[in-house]
């Protein structure tokens, strides 16, 4: 008895359906593409959270062989893959693809994202590094969202995040490396921005920070720069209910744009008062500026006084709930006794979040 075949006419070609074919796993098939060399990539869906191991993409030789399989783990959900140029795969669809942590994704260029047949609406979220490496290079990202957090890196290229961006993760610009973010409100967790030379375009809409800010190109004290390497009309804002106070026990109004440090009674040489700048929020990030003497109302000219406290540098406000510990305001008298308000003395502590307004004390 002979078994009949399966005969699929695409114009003037014809086609025999083969079942079973290939190397190939229980599982649903969303879609199938071949490349140049005629191996077949076939695209598998399961449930990210239920069975986030199992590979997604099958390679298979033309006879049907598997090559390799792999992307558990690192797709969640994808709907359509083709094959294109350089035999490069191309996922589409309207869902989710996920880099899992420890994923790294890096070289001198190239695009991630960007419908190739069909609309809809992608995000893309990384767990794991992405990083622009290579001087010249420019790794573009044209998904609908990208939620990063793990970290996006520009080394030595060019980064343009040309999308909507939020996430926990960390954004990091080395000496040599640039990136672009999209307009509109943006979220992350960290922003390290390296030495003169790093640049980040803000574009329109502000950056909120959850995490940190460090800024190695702004400088300390009197000559710091909380907008070293930045451009754009956005700020960089603290987010959470991140709140600066001066405390201590000669403090007064902390809280307030203009404190007061009363040094009350001394003794004939040095006198030590201190201070903190305190993180008084509950959420949000660390807290961090600059102690500034002679600029933004600042100054600092009675030669009796110095210390930590009245020295231009950078301060760590701490964490939600903490502070960065005492700052030290030391005054040398000659004589003992109360000590009258010093005329014109005044200290400015710039916070490197644009929505932090400058302390005087």
């Amino acid at each position: 008895m002979q078994t009949a075949s399966l005969i699929v006419a695409l114009g003037s070609c014809r086609y025999r359906v083969e079942r079973p074919w290939g190397d190939l796993p229980n599982g649903p098939v969303t879609d199938v593409t071949v490349d140049s060399r005629g191996h077949v990539y076939v695209l598998l869906r399961f449930d990210p959270i239920a069975d986030a191991k199992s590979p997604r993409v099958i390679e298979l030789a033309p006879d049907g062989r598997r090559l390799a399989s792999w992307g558990g783990g690192m797709i969640d959900d994808s709907h359509m893959l083709a094959a294109g140029p350089n035999n490069r795969l191309y996922f589409d669809g309207n869902g989710t693809t996920t880099f899992a942590a420890g994923t790294t994704v890096r070289g001198h260029s190239g695009t991630i994202g960007g419908q190739i047949n069909i609309g809809g609406t992608q995000t893309l979220v990384n767990n794991g590094t992405i990083n622009a490496e290579l001087a010249g290079g420019i790794i573009s990202f044209t998904e609908s969202a990208l939620v990063n957090n793990g970290l996006l890196r520009a080394q030595a290229g060019t980064m343009n995040v040309a999308v909507a961006l939020s996430g926990t993760g960390t954004l990091q610009l080395d000496a040599t490396g640039a990136m672009n973010l999209a307009a509109g409100a943006k979220t992350q967790g960290v922003l390290a921005m390296g030495a003169a030379g790093a640049a980040l375009n803000l574009n329109t809409g502000n950056l909120t920070l959850m995490g940190d800010y460090t800024n190695v190109g702004a400088g300390t004290g009197n000559s710091f720069n909380r907008r070293a390497g930045v451009t754009g009309a956005g700020l960089i804002v603290a987010g959470g209910n991140a709140a600066q106070a001066i405390t201590g026990a000669g403090v007064s109004n902390g809280s307030t744009s203009n404190a007061t440090l009363t040094l009350g009674n001394v003794r004939v040489g040095a006198n030590t008062f201190n201070y903190q700048v305190a993180n008084t929020g509950t959420t949000g990030p660390t807290l961090r500026g600059a102690l500034q003497t002679s600029v933004n109302g600042g100054n600092i000219s009675d030669a009796r006084l110095s210390g930590t406290g009245v020295t231009p540098s950078n301060y760590n406000g701490g964490a939600p709930g903490a502070n960065g510990g005492n700052l030290s305001v030391v005054f040398t008298a000659a004589n003992a006794g109360a000590l009258s308000g010093l005329s014109g003395q005044v200290l400015n502590l710039r916070s490197t979040y644009e929505n932090i307004a400058d302390q005087k004390l």
